[in-house]
């Protein structure tokens, strides 16, 4: 703003003297002041005034475009200091997620009496939990009608949707504990990793933490998500001030939106992520979610 401002009055003032010393030489020439190549140096006595005018208003030009220069130069390295900043970062970043695939394709451990490793651990842990979910759901009748009424639009209250969530949590925790050691690890990592681009890229002069945040998004698979899913709903999620800003930072970037509900313990769970939309979701699903957030 202060440049712009700074800019136009410049030129104000460029434009001014100029018109004021074509005047002068205008009335010169025109009204005989100047005979054969001599100035009548009386009346150019009378122009002293306009003289430290026009004086005054170049010098006020030049101090102005002095003050632009300047201003272009702080600019340039202000740009400079961003992209060195953006560089330094983005290396970091990117070997972080490098060390995120490679901890997720080295995970190995035994599920059903069975060793995994990589993508096949995840799918078979999120296999089994989907497994323990069903199972449990049939001794859980009110857990049951509330999921029922979601998938008939007929959207339960914050404490019935609570309910579901604490329910959740619970059965969640049984299979995290059982593979404690690869779980936490992953998840710890992702968090650290999500933490970084928010506390780096979501404050101005950049702002740009949703284009890392993708990039995140683009390396998990559906059994991944679905296992983020769970995580970042339970008291794992939960930091030391018992503040779950994982799920926070997941509903407002939309992390999980393209997770497919074949990787969900159950289609309706898709309430306890109020404000994403999830891609599986049909029209009239996602004007419902819609009109409840």
């Amino acid at each position: 703003m202060i440049k712009k401002f700074t800019t136009i009055l410049a030129w104000i003032f460029i434009f001014v003297g100029l018109s004021l010393s074509l005047l002068v030489i205008y009335t010169l020439f025109v009204e005989d002041k100047v005979k054969f190549g001599i100035i009548d140096w009386a009346y150019a006595s009378k122009l002293n005034n306009i003289a430290s005018v026009l004086a005054f208003l170049f010098t006020g030009a030049g101090t102005f475009a002095i003050f632009i220069t300047l201003s272009k130069q702080q600019e340039q390295f202000e740009q400079a200091q961003r992209q060195v900043v953006t560089q330094q970062f983005e290396t970091t970043f990117f070997n972080m997620l490098n060390q995120l695939f490679n901890i997720k394709n080295v995970v190995q451990g035994k599920v059903g009496g069975d060793n995994y490793t990589g993508q096949m651990f995840f799918h078979q842990v999120i296999e089994e939990l989907r497994e323990k979910y069903k199972n449990h759901l049939s001794t859980k009748a009110d857990i049951v009608d509330i999921l029922t009424r979601i998938e008939k639009f007929d959207i339960s209250s914050k404490s019935q949707i609570d309910m579901v969530k604490d329910d959740l949590n619970n059965i969640y925790l049984e299979s995290y504990n059982s593979y404690y050691t690869q779980l936490s690890h992953y998840f710890r990592y992702f968090y650290n990793l999500v933490r970084f681009v928010i506390e780096n890229r979501e404050i101005a002069p950049h702002n740009d933490a949703l284009k890392y945040i993708q990039l995140i998004q683009a390396q998990l698979s559906n059994d991944e998500l679905g296992l983020i899913f769970c995580n970042s709903l339970s008291d794992k999620a939960l930091n030391s001030n018992k503040e779950n800003k994982i799920f926070l930072w997941i509903e407002k970037y939309k992390i999980l939106e393209n997770l497919d509900q074949s990787s969900l313990l159950h289609r309706s769970l898709h309430m306890l992520y109020p404000n994403t939309l999830f891609k599986f979701l049909n029209r009239d699903e996602k004007k419902n979610k819609s009109l409840n957030i």
